[in-house]
């Protein structure tokens, strides 16, 4: 507070204030703007001493002065400001280790959180256990017809063809190719080979056919994958 704000807390006029000052009494500081700046404990301390002076005027005579022009009211004030000063420093004290004490836990805290921050956690991934399918490995002595012993008219092959006839889908199925590269290997031929298959046209598919192999067909059709390396691994 400057010296106006300090005479009206302390209920003197700013001169006496600024008397103080003068005389070292109390110390205060400056503000950027140039007021003056006199701490809480310094208002305190003209307070203790302002009481003392009034005391000292209102002695009575026949008060005992020692040796050095002192009373015993004016050294028991001198006592009391000492003691208050005293615990107001201690008061100080305290609060300064409150201070660093919160200042250390604030840093710690504050270090934690970039550690936890910097940190890099690993994204587990469970893998999908996908089971392959199956594929019964082919005897290249035994006719891919053997394990096709169902009635073949209900498969929707034409009385017209042998027992044993493969649509060129379920014949991919039987080899473990997928039906989209074996539909691009009849229709692109394998190293310049084509794929001797039976074509039966569909009736409601101008220009589109049904592709079967017959048990001989599928005999071909097996060397010529044969050869050119394209039977899957089993």
């Amino acid at each position: 507070m400057n010296a106006e704000e300090a005479a009206r807390a302390l209920g003197c006029s700013s001169k006496t204030v600024r008397r103080h000052l003068e005389k070292g009494t109390i110390t205060a500081g400056r503000k950027a703007s140039g007021e003056l700046k006199i701490s809480d404990d310094q208002v305190e301390k003209l307070r203790l001493v302002l009481e003392l002076e009034d005391t000292s005027r209102h002695v009575h005579p026949t008060a005992r002065i020692d040796g050095y022009g002192q009373t015993d009211m004016s050294r028991q004030v001198g006592t009391d400001i000492e003691q208050r000063m005293a615990s107001l420093a201690q008061s100080v004290a305290n609060l300064n280790a409150a201070v660093d004490s919160q200042t250390r836990r604030i840093t710690e805290l504050t270090k934690r959180i970039a550690e936890l921050e910097a940190r890099t956690y690993p994204i587990s991934i469970e893998p999908t256990n996908i089971q392959p399918v199956s594929q019964k490995p082919v005897d290249e002595t035994t006719k891919l017809s053997t394990p096709q012993n169902r009635n073949v008219a209900h498969s929707g092959v034409s009385a017209d063809l042998p027992p044993g006839t493969l649509h060129s889908s379920e014949f991919a199925d039987q080899l473990g190719i997928k039906r989209t590269v074996f539909d691009s290997m009849m229709k692109n031929g394998i190293g310049g080979e084509q794929l001797e298959r039976t074509k039966i046209p569909i009736a409601a598919r101008p220009g589109q056919n049904k592709n079967w192999f017959t048990p001989d067909e599928q005999e071909k059709a097996l060397a010529l994958l044969r050869k050119h390396g394209k039977l899957p691994d089993v």
